[in-house]
């Protein structure tokens, strides 16, 4: 890296940051993320209930859906 932009980084690291969305509309934020999390639990909940997967197959079908929505399975 050129030193000139290790500087900056060094200088920027030590400022506040701050992230504005203008105009988001923060009520219908919160109800699609409940919504979401909702639709997960079914699809979790019928993930479980399938009594024609095995084990292996189960926890394969759960780790998609979480991947599916970028959350890590650790």
């Amino acid at each position: 890296m050129e030193p000139i932009n290790q500087i900056l980084i060094n200088i920027l690291s030590r400022k506040t940051m701050r992230v504005e969305f203008p105009g988001l509309d923060t009520e219908h934020l919160e109800h699609v993320m409940a919504q979401k999390g909702f639709n997960m639990l079914l699809e979790i909940q019928s993930i479980l209930a399938d009594g024609t997967l095995n084990d292996f197959d189960c926890i394969e079908r759960l780790v998609r859906l979480f991947e599916r929505e970028d959350i890590s399975c650790g």
